[in-house]
């Protein structure tokens, strides 16, 4: 190691290319907290700022060879280091951060959406899609043939005769399919589900149980009366 008196930086650039520990150690004492400030004043984390001095250091270490003797001052060549470091440490923030607005974003739209569609949603509505279940449940029971006659008698509005008539059946048959449907809502949902009073609100108005053909008034009517029946009946509602 030089003496204090024979200490130049060029002797340092030197002794670092030579692998001189001494001369390592020496420019980490002297540039360090520079470096260090220097980082932190852009990066704006200290533990960040202090990998990024530190793996200018292995940097400067490990490509030591290429270090050229006119050298005249490792302060410049370690900032440039730094400097390119913390431009891909930011970078890479740069990019987390846009994915991260990407996504804020579509999560806002989405909870946009979802409150302008509640505040236009009618009660009726709301009970409209439920009645299609029972509906769909109850028919989803029966056999092909129920089911089609059912079917044409609710959703087509035919009468008992013309399907007799369509399907070569008695009108007593039709009946007994049709009244099969009935009977099975009857036993069921009353008892096996935990809002009976819902289903049989919509007995009450709905066109499955009116024999009447099937129609978008016809579901908002049975969704409007079962809010009506809500008010009325409160306590039934649990």
């Amino acid at each position: 190691m030089p003496n204090k008196s024979n200490f130049s930086e060029k002797n340092l650039v030197r002794g670092i290319k030579a692998g001189e520990e001494w001369a390592f150690r020496t420019s980490f004492d002297l540039y360090y907290n520079r470096l260090l400030r220097f980082a932190v004043s852009y990066v704006k984390d200290v533990d960040l700022a202090e990998d990024i001095v530190q793996d200018t250091f292995v940097l400067l270490w490990e490509y030591r060879l290429s270090l050229e003797d006119s050298t005249p001052n490792l302060l410049p060549f370690l900032t440039q280091v730094a400097k390119l470091k913390m431009l891909n440490s930011m970078e890479k923030k740069r990019r987390r951060y846009n994915i991260q607005q990407q996504l804020f974003s579509r999560n806002l739209r989405q909870v946009e959406l979802d409150t302008h569609t509640l505040r236009t949603l009618s009660i009726s509505s709301i009970y409209l899609s439920e009645i299609e279940h029972v509906v769909a449940d109850t028919l989803a029971l029966v056999p092909d043939k129920t089911r089609t006659i059912f079917n044409l008698s609710r959703e087509q509005g035919f009468s008992n005769k013309e399907i007799a008539a369509q399907l070569e059946k008695t009108e007593k048959t039709v009946e007994y399919h049709i009244s099969k449907v009935l009977k099975l809502y009857d036993l069921d949902y009353p008892t096996t589900s935990k809002w009976p009073w819902f289903y049989s609100a919509v007995k009450k108005k709905h066109f499955l149980f009116r024999g009447k053909a099937r129609s978008r008034n016809n579901h908002l009517l049975a969704g409007e009366y079962v809010v009506q029946f809500i008010s009325r009946n409160p306590r039934n509602v649990s």
